[in-house]
């Protein structure tokens, strides 16, 4: 998930729209499919920078997988099966 390990640094992602980056698609940059475009999109990216989008997609991995965060659901997780049984 190298993605989200790039936003969790604050760090520009130009990703395609794929299935498994659906979480983080409101934060990633989308890669255009023609080379040149990408080749353009890239160098403009690096030289103006991003539109915050970076920022917002490290706060909302910050929130979610927080260790406090992780706990909290596993805990519900452990306590529904409890209440289950």
């Amino acid at each position: 998930m190298k993605a989200g390990e790039c936003l969790a640094g604050g760090k520009p992602v130009m990703a395609s729209r794929l299935p498994g980056l659906r979480l983080l698609a409101p934060y990633l940059y989308p890669a255009p499919q023609e080379a040149a475009a990408f080749r353009r999109a890239v160098l403009n990216l690096l030289d103006k920078g991003g539109d915050g989008r970076e920022a917002r997609g490290r706060l909302w991995l910050r929130k979610r997988f927080h260790w406090d965060a992780v706990a909290k659901r596993f805990l519900e997780q452990v306590e529904g099966m409890a209440h289950a049984g």
